[in-house]
């Protein structure tokens, strides 16, 4: 993603804030689940959405740092096998 598209996003999230990206969220998931839990590449398709969405989200904002946990989460589970429960 270039740096004019990420900039696009982050002043999104003043439309948005913390209540529109985490229902947007819910949305993504709730919608794969109910629709195609079984799918990969449908899988892939949502990590690509919520990733749009981690970046619509200034790094110093309070969510950041809770979607970078979910990521240290994650990279330890692949890496290290240690699988963190939420």
């Amino acid at each position: 993603m270039r740096i004019g598209e990420v900039n696009k996003l982050r002043s999104k999230f003043d439309n948005l804030g913390r209540v529109g990206i985490s229902e947007r969220a819910i949305k993504l998931m709730k919608d794969f689940v109910e629709k195609t839990p079984d799918d990969g590449r449908e899988a892939c398709h949502i990590i690509g959405r919520m990733y749009t969405l981690y970046t619509c989200i200034p790094k110093l904002e309070y969510w950041c740092e809770v979607a970078d946990r979910g990521v240290s989460a994650e990279y330890d589970n692949i890496v290290y096998n240690k699988d963190h429960v939420i």
